[in-house]
């Protein structure tokens, strides 16, 4: 069961809130990483690169966890609340 654009819906993509998250947090990428279980360098591309724009789900789940936020949080998290819906380039 595949989706259809249909209704005049364009295509779009998800772009993670990621660093304004991280720059509302007052936090360091050290404490991220640390307080999250993940690699130094893994958070530091998710949060200071402006080309990162995928990220994994452990990752993810990681950032959010150094970031402070709690498992009950995360999951009662709206999705409008980790993503940016940007619509498509159509060249």
């Amino acid at each position: 069961m595949g989706m259809e654009l249909s209704d005049g819906m364009m295509p779009g993509k998800f772009r993670p809130k990621l660093r304004e998250m991280f720059n509302a947090s007052g936090k360091t990428v050290y404490q991220v990483a640390k307080d999250g279980d993940l690699n130094y360098n893994t958070v530091k591309r998710y949060l200071t690169d402006k080309n990162s724009e995928r990220v994994t789900t452990e990752a993810l789940f990681g950032i959010l966890r150094g970031l402070g936020y709690t498992w009950e949080e995360i999951r009662g998290m709206p999705l409008e609340d980790l993503y940016e819906i940007e619509p498509a380039r159509i060249v």
